[in-house]
């Protein structure tokens, strides 16, 4: 297992070297809400055509589970001891791991086995430092999910991450943290436009970041063609130059050129479009969720793949999920998430504005 070079979010997440799986940290929030919509999709019969699909309680709940990372299981971190191995009595590695996860939307709790993966998530259950966009979780747990990897299958992918909503904190956030939650909304475009940049990665070619960036700003390039977007960099946007800005850097024409762009803007919007469908028929709250579009930026596979899309074997030219529902609730007769829905109609219609 290895670090994940995340666009934004909380640090100490990790990926297998296949990039097939993602794991992270999880309040109980979280896995419950994971676990909420994977039992919703197992309550809905095979074979329903579309009207009674359309008709079944779940539906909107399965309509939810096409727009957020596939949720493969928990890792809980157990005392290593007499016991954890593999019934040969060799440790088991994450290969293993990746073998005993029900691939079929079947959930399963795992347990660290060995002395090395208990290791490894009790150092992901220590409370990280405070400061620099990381915080000590209000209920500190002792799990961690495992969710599909996003970016399996891309060579070269990047990554936009746009927090949704105005309203930041949950009701379990301490009164200082909400104080300072809504500083943040208030003085960024989460407040202004219900949606705000928390972070992006994007490939931009070797030429384009010998230009240099913008430490101040949160703009740092890298010798391999990215150039990150830090937290900086979306907190400095406002309401009048957001979309010029993101227009500039999210899909550089300098790099895909104005075809390939122009193809990504169309499709990710009707991505975006059908995912505020699904938030409409669904009656939560997420604060701090995020809406995370990955496209491929290798410019062959791109062009490959534009040309053969359906086929199989062909891997993936981009996507749009939501992600981080530590803070979300599910809030049955209060009706849909405005807030959330304001911030991705907000981010449609900046979108919509740059198609060419």
């Amino acid at each position: 297992m290895q670090p994940v070079r995340q666009a934004a979010g909380h640090e100490g997440a990790l990926e297998d070297e296949s990039r097939d799986i993602f794991v992270k940290r999880a309040l109980p929030k979280e896995i419950a809400f994971y676990q909420h919509v994977q039992a919703g999709v197992s309550r809905i019969p095979e074979g329903l055509d579309d009207e009674a699909y359309e008709q079944h309680p779940d539906a909107p709940t399965a309509d939810l589970a096409g727009v957020i990372p596939v949720f493969m299981g928990t890792l809980m971190e157990h005392e290593s001891g007499p016991g954890n191995e593999a019934g040969d009595g060799s440790t088991l590695s994450y290969e293993d791991i990746k073998q005993r996860l029900n691939r079929n939307g079947q959930g399963v709790e795992l347990v660290t086995e060995s002395s090395a993966q208990h290791n490894l998530l009790a150092s992901l259950s220590k409370p990280g430092p405070v400061g620099q966009g990381q915080e000590a979780p209000l209920h500190p747990s002792n799990a961690s999910i495992v969710l599909e990897n996003l970016t399996k299958g891309f060579i070269k992918p990047s990554v936009v991450d746009i927090k949704l909503g105005a309203i930041l904190w949950d009701d379990e956030a301490t009164p200082e943290k909400q104080e300072r939650m809504k500083k943040v909304s208030e003085t960024t475009t989460s407040g202004s436009l219900h949606m705000r940049v928390a972070g992006m990665q994007i490939y931009a070619g070797k030429e384009a970041t010998k230009e240099g960036g913008d430490p101040e700003r949160g703009i740092v390039p890298s010798d391999s063609g990215y150039i990150e977007y830090g937290k900086k960099y979306g907190r400095s946007l406002t309401e009048d130059d957001i979309s010029s800005c993101l227009n500039k850097n999210m899909f550089p024409v300098s790099h895909l050129g104005y075809d390939r762009a122009s193809a990504l803007i169309s499709v990710i919007i009707q991505e975006l479009l059908y995912i505020r469908r699904v938030f409409r028929r669904i009656e939560m709250r997420m604060h701090s969720a995020s809406v995370l579009i990955i496209y491929e930026s290798d410019l062959q596979a791109f062009d490959e793949r534009l040309n053969n899309q359906g086929e199989e074997g062909v891997g993936p030219l981009y996507q749009a999920k939501i992600v981080d529902f530590a803070h979300t609730s599910l809030t049955p007769g209060r009706g849909p998430d405005l807030d959330s829905i304001e911030g991705l109609s907000n981010l449609i219609s900046i979108m919509k504005g740059w198609e060419m």
